[in-house]
């Protein structure tokens, strides 16, 4: 019983890879199986517990392959949910990497706004030249805005991608609207 004993405690650790396991366990059976065998062919006296010392090995042996399997299926399922675990820590960093983004994203046309909104106050006279900046930067947030919510629809699949032809001058001159007065701000500063 001592031997059974010491030799099942590895049991935790082989149970991870089941080809060592088996071959362990197989060792362990057919040794000590033999040790038994060989203790009730050597002795002359007569054995009352022959039959349990035959049946016990074989009850240790069924006993430590149901054991493994069930640690090796608890093992896998652990390192399954760590898996998981990783990829959605991962995937809320990417998220929270795309949301930083998305809002620096917005400061540029809303920082665009507020330089124009500050020049009109100044100077009054340009009235003319800097509404339709103004109008321009508002339509910036406002398609920053849907490209917000069209990005939650596909994470949630609500909408399905499509290409589309853009006017890739339009995309140029939002970018100049959005960033030239906080250019012209910078040099005007330094």
């Amino acid at each position: 019983m001592i031997l059974a004993s010491m030799v099942s405690f590895p049991i935790i650790s082989l149970a991870v890879h089941p080809p060592v396991m088996r071959l362990y366990v197989n060792t362990l059976f057919v040794v000590t199986l033999g040790c038994v065998a060989v203790r009730l062919l050597t002795t002359t006296a007569p054995v009352p517990y022959a039959f349990w010392a035959l049946l016990l090995p074989l009850i240790h042996w069924l006993f430590l392959f149901r054991i493994a399997r069930y640690i090796h299926d608890i093992a896998r399922k652990n390192y399954g949910l760590l898996f998981d675990k990783n990829v959605l820590i991962d995937s809320l960093a990417e998220k929270n990497r795309q949301a930083e983004q998305a809002a620096h994203d917005m400061r540029q046309p809303v920082m665009a706004l507020s330089i124009y909104a500050d020049h009109l106050l100044h100077m009054p006279d340009q009235h003319g030249v800097v509404v339709p900046k103004i109008a321009k930067a508002a339509a910036a947030v406002n398609r920053l805005f849907d490209s917000l919510f069209e990005l939650a629809r596909l994470d949630n699949a609500q909408t399905r991608v499509r290409a589309e032809a853009i006017d890739i001058f339009e995309i140029m001159h939002d970018l100049q609207v959005q960033y030239e007065p906080m250019a012209e701000a910078e040099s005007t500063r330094g």
